[in-house]
Order: C-alpha cells, then sequence, then structure tokens
C-alpha cells in the first residue's frame, strides 16, 4: 500500500512527460539520470550531471514565471488540513459550557476534567510531532498525510460516540496526536512545493483555513446541535476532501530530491511549476543541496547539534514556547467562559462568533501583507498589539473585581479579545514561517516535527494552568502576564530573527549561517581584544 501511495499520480506524470522527453533528447543519455560515482571526484561529477544545462526562457520559448493554479490548489488541498485542525483547537472554547452544566441529560465533565478537555490535545499533539520526524524523513509528506487523516477522522467519530468522560478525554488525546502528525507533515509540504514568489501567499492560506476552522467551530457550536453533532459535522466536513485531493497531488520535489528520486523530483516540479515555465535553475538548486536532504533522521538529529543550526533550533524554540503564553491559546481555548466572566453585552456564543470572524478577517489582512511587507516588521508590530490588548483585558477585570459598577465597560472585553485576535492572525502565522524558513533542508524535517513538539507543550502547560492562574492571581494578573510574555515576543524576535521576505529557502539558509558566523567571529575577535 506505501508503494503505491509513493508512486506519481498518473496526472502529474502526463503534464511533465512532454518536457522530461524533450530534455532527455537534447542531452546524452547517461545524463538522464545521474548514477553514483566511485572516483576521487565522484561527488563532484554526480552534482554536474544532476544539474540540467540552464537555459533562458527566450532561447526554449518557455515563461519566465510559474503556474500558480497547481500550487494553489496543493494548498488548498492542505487548507482543509488546517481547517481540520482549527475545528480541534476550537472545539472546547465552544462546547465546555453544554459539557459542564450540571443539569445536562448528557455525561457532564468536573473542573480537572474540563481543564482536560481543553488542554489534552496539545499533549498529544507533542508527542506526536516528536513521532512524526523519522516517518515524515521515510515516506515523504504527502504519504504521512494519506495515512493520518483516516485516523484523525476516527478520533472524531469516536469522541461524538464516547459515553464516559475518561473516553472523551481519550479521543480527545488521539486527536492531539493526530494533530501533531498533520501540522508539520502539511506546512513542510507546501512550504518545498512553492515557488519563492508564492510560498508566503500559499502559507498564509493554510492560516486562513486553520481561522476558518476556528469560525466554522464556533458557528456550529452555537446552533441548536449538541456538542457530539457538533463532533460529527466538523470531522467529516474537514477530512474527505483533503483525502481526494492528495490522491491526486505528487509528493514534494525537494523530499524526491531528497530520496535520489531526481527523475520524479523533476517531473514533479513541473507539475507544479506548469508546462510553459523554464524550471532548469530552480531544479539544479534542488539537486545541488540534494545531499543534505537526504540525511536519515538519525544524521539529521547529528547535524541538529551543529552550532549554526542549533542557535536556530534554541531561538524557535524559546520564541515558540512562550508565545503560547502570550493568551493565544486561552483565548481560543476558554472563549465562551471568559465572556461569561467577563458578563460582555453580547451572547458569550454570538461574541465567540465575532471572534471567530475576526481570526479570519485578521488571517485575509495577513494573507494581503506578507509578501509585501517585511517580516520582522509583521511580527514586531503584530505582538506589540497583542500585548496592548491582553493589558486591557486585564485593567478590565481589575475594575471588574474591584469595583462595583464597570457598565461603562461592558464593551472592553469583546473589543480586547478582537483586537488580539486581529493581530494575533498575523503574528503566530509569520512566527509559523520563520519556523519552515530558516531552517536548512539537512534538518528541516526532524528539527520541524521537534520544535512543534515544544510548541504543543507550551500550549498544554498554558491551557491547563489557566483555570489555576486565574484562581492564584485573578482574571487581571493573569492576562497582564500574558502581555508582558507578548512584549518579550516582540523584543526577541525584532532582535534575533533575520528577514526572510523574497529569498529562496537555499538562499535563507545560506544567509542565515553567513550571519551567524559573522556573529560568532566577532564575538571571537572582541574576546580577543
Amino acid at each position: 500500500m506505501l508503494k503505491w501511495l509513493r508512486r506519481v499520480p498518473p496526472a502529474a506524470q502526463g503534464d511533465a512527460e512532454g518536457f522530461v522527453m524533450s530534455e532527455v533528447t537534447q542531452r546524452p543519455a547517461d545524463a538522464s539520470l545521474p548514477q553514483e560515482e566511485t572516483t576521487p571526484n565522484g561527488r563532484q561529477q554526480h552534482d554536474e550531471e544532476a544539474a540540467p544545462q540552464t537555459r533562458t526562457s527566450h532561447e526554449d520559448g518557455r515563461h519566465a514565471s510559474p503556474d500558480a493554479s497547481r500550487q494553489v490548489l496543493a494548498a488548498l488541498t492542505s487548507a482543509f488540513v488546517h481547517l481540520g485542525i482549527g475545528s480541534v483547537l476550537g472545539f472546547s472554547g465552544v462546547t465546555l459550557p453544554e459539557l459542564t452544566d450540571p443539569v445536562s441529560p448528557d455525561l457532564v465533565l468536573n473542573t480537572s476534567q474540563a481543564a482536560l478537555f481543553s488542554s489534552v490535545i496539545n499533549l498529544g499533539a507533542a508527542v506526536g510531532s516528536t513521532a512524526a520526524g523519522a516517518p515524515q524523513v521515510w515516506l515523504g509528506q504527502r504519504v504521512m498525510l494519506l495515512l493520518t487523516l483516516p485516523v484523525s477522522l476516527a478520533a472524531w467519530l469516536l469522541m461524538a460516540a464516547a459515553p464516559k468522560a475518561w473516553m472523551v478525554i481519550a479521543a480527545r488525546a488521539l486527536q492531539g496526536l493526530t494533530m501533531g502528525f498533520l501540522a508539520g507533515s502539511s506546512n513542510n509540504y507546501v512550504v518545498e512545493l512553492a515557488h519563492t514568489k508564492f510560498r508566503g501567499l500559499l502559507m498564509a492560506m493554510l492560516d486562513v483555513s486553520r481561522q476558518l476552522g476556528y469560525l466554522l467551530v464556533y458557528a456550529t457550536g452555537s446552533t441548536s446541535l449538541n456538542w457530539r453533532q457538533v463532533a460529527r459535522v466538523c470531522g467529516v466536513v474537514t477530512h474527505l476532501l483533503p483525502l481526494l485531493g492528495l490522491l491526486c497531488l505528487p509528493n514534494s520535489p525537494r523530499w524526491l530530491a531528497a530520496q535520489g528520486r531526481l527523475g520524479e523530483a523533476r517531473v514533479a516540479l513541473m507539475f507544479f511549476r506548469g508546462r510553459g515555465y523554464n524550471c532548469d535553475q530552480e531544479m539544479a538548486d534542488i539537486a545541488q543541496t540534494r545531499e543534505e536532504g537526504r540525511c536519515s533522521p538519525r544524521s539529521q538529529m547529528q547535524e541538529m547539534k551543529n552550532p549554526e543550526t542549533l542557535g536556530r533550533i534554541v531561538l524557535l524554540a524559546f520564541l515558540l514556547f512562550i508565545s503560547n503564553f502570550t493568551g493565544n491559546f486561552v483565548v481560543s481555548a476558554y472563549v465562551v467562559p471568559i465572556f461569561e466572566a467577563a458578563e460582555v453585552v453580547a451572547s458569550p456564543y454570538a461574541a465567540a462568533i465575532i471572534v471567530g470572524c475576526v481570526r479570519v478577517i485578521g488571517t485575509l489582512f495577513y494573507l494581503s501583507v506578507v509578501d509585501r511587507a517585511n517580516r520582522k516588521f509583521l511580527l514586531v508590530s503584530s505582538t506589540l498589539v497583542c500585548a496592548a490588548s491582553m493589558a486591557l483585558l486585564g485593567s478590565f477585570f481589575y475594575d471588574h473585581e474591584n469595583s462595583d459598577d464597570v457598565s461603562h465597560q461592558r464593551w472592553l472585553p469583546l473589543a480586547s479579545v478582537a483586537a488580539f485576535t486581529l493581530a494575533a492572525s498575523t503574528a503566530f502565522p509569520v512566527l509559523s514561517l520563520f519556523r519552515s524558513e530558516i531552517l536548512p533542508t539537512s534538518v528541516r524535517a526532524t528539527a520541524v516535527a521537534f520544535l512543534y513538539s515544544v510548541f504543543f507543550i507550551g500550549a498544554f502547560s498554558a491551557s491547563q494552568s489557566y483555570p489555576g492562574a486565574t484562581l492564584v492571581l485573578g482574571h487581571h494578573g493573569t492576562f497582564w502576564t500574558y502581555s508582558a510574555f507578548a512584549l518579550l515576543v516582540a523584543v526577541v524576535g525584532g532582535l534575533a530573527l533575520p528577514e526572510t521576505r523574497g529569498q529562496s529557502l537555499e538562499q535563507i539558509s545560506g544567509f542565515v549561517n553567513q550571519r551567524m558566523r559573522t556573529q560568532a567571529n566577532g564575538g571571537a575577535s572582541s574576546g580577543n581584544h
């Protein structure tokens, strides 16, 4: 079955067949697919053969710009995966009131069970992210998605049918486990198939879809459907289309090249770029870096110990972990309970739908600016808005807990959460984009899996600690703490992350290596003086 899943789909093969045959007729027969050499200069000969001769688009009649349609199709297919992820993350925020209602005729969760119901998905995702690294190297992102999506759908349906509280929590843990596999695989798939011109836009589509997942579950949960019916609807809607779409798409060209399957990599690249585009130079760049991507999971672990690479991983791990304590996960997991505690002017469920709509609007804004504005500017400015919003929300709860009359401020909680959500819809997608971009091909699969694990451990810690934090610090102290962490993300990210807009993955990797070597040499020179 794995062999069948890893095949090149007939549509992709047929589309690129004419191009591949034309290339073969213009080169010697033994240069169509490079062979391993055993001579002292074998590596150099292999690289020269793997890299096709570069010709201009005017010389061969092909267009200078790639066709975006099939890249968009692949991104939309992966976007449905993120629609499901958003539904998983937002599910507790709209169903907890029913699940904790003591007069409910269905099962009822106590306080500790309710906290686990919200947070255990992140613990499962941390385990899933760690476990996904090696299989993603062996099988590729597309096959990983095809194998994991049916399990994820089964988790939704098991939760909907669970008769006991522990079974509901176990199903949520399974949802988190599959989410860990799905998130990294879908992100890496899109970032590796996307052309430099479209990469930021296509990655932003995943974020838009994830926010639509929140809106989907908030809107569905606000209807007359009970929580079991909401689970069935979200599960079916978010899984069938990506399963069908992935069966019609090829594997990532970079992953295929990393496996030494250069012929299939060229077919896949032509499928995503279109027959009218000359992809010789891009294929040459991919072929030159194929030895990095061919590392086994164990070799990738060794490569992660390289000081330059390790520095990037530590920086990203720090930013991803503390980003969870800015309030992002807490707002999504406890959106209705937060509005109930604030006694907002609108219905808590109506306010949740408004927040869901703001999520989509914010991500659409991000979609429009991600390839037009510097990544660092977007990260810093949006996290500063997050910090200000959490500070305002904390101020409202301080007045609410220490004053008898806050009727003139009832609009502030919804406004603060909406402003936070609008800014977070840019801040955290940009941070995710940095995670995928600044890591070299030689460690990307394993390192991204590790970073997802760190991220979800932070999300679990933030979600699980929220009820206790409100008891110890009060709502005002909790949200002021989130504000401080958002400010920390802005400062560290602005000072330490490189700018990556408009650069290919190969260029980014080389630039970051050079920059970190320069900083290290500068530090060493200062030390010598």
